[in-house]
């Protein structure tokens, strides 16, 4: 039995068909950017109506005394998270959606970790400051300390902060490090 023949293509041919492809999926990636774009705004009016006939941002406003327009804000939330889905879907349909995914997930890991390390920044010199002024016991309930420009007697002395009550009765809650790092001034009773 013979082997069948498969004519190959030519060049031209080929070229015709690769770019036909690129065509039809850039075409296919622009409407689904259009429609999507339309779909996001849409939904965020939506939403943004549905929140206003709730009354949101007036019961935000009773129960904190701050005003935030509730519904612009969740309007736009919905608005940005189906414009960021459109998008991925468009860069799917071109075949670089695995990139994006990956490019996104390490700016994620990088956003998280700068914000952990801006988190502790504080926290480590006031939790060593606290261990600290309890082992050498520099500070302790009932002392009347003064540090910087602050002075009042010690009501509770804790791992990140020590809480002194000034002569006009308000609290005031010194982070630890700054009893360390300044000079301190424990008044004789």
């Amino acid at each position: 039995m013979a082997d069948p023949v498969i004519p190959l293509a030519s060049g031209a041919e080929l070229l015709k068909q690769a770019l036909s492809s690129v065509v039809n999926r850039l075409l296919l990636a622009a409407i689904v950017l259009l429609v999507g774009f339309i779909a996001g705004r849409l939904a965020g009016k939506f939403v943004e109506h549905v929140v206003r006939a709730m009354e949101l941002n007036r019961a935000v406003h009773a129960a904190t005394r701050v005003t935030l327009e509730i519904d612009e804000i969740l309007g736009r939330i919905v608005s940005y998270g189906i414009y960021f889905l459109v998008v991925v879907a468009a860069l799917d349909v071109l075949g670089v959606g695995s990139i994006f995914f990956t490019l996104i997930a390490a700016g994620i890991i990088i956003a998280l970790i700068i914000s952990f390390v801006l988190a502790i920044r504080d926290m480590i010199p006031n939790l060593l400051a606290g261990w600290h002024i309890k082992r050498r016991k520099l500070v302790k309930k009932g002392d009347t300390i003064k540090v910087d420009t602050a002075e009042g007697k010690v009501v509770k002395v804790e791992m990140m902060e020590t809480l002194l009550v000034t002569s006009k009765g308000d609290d005031l809650f010194i982070p630890n490090a700054t009893l360390i790092k300044n000079e301190l001034v424990r008044k004789r009773r």
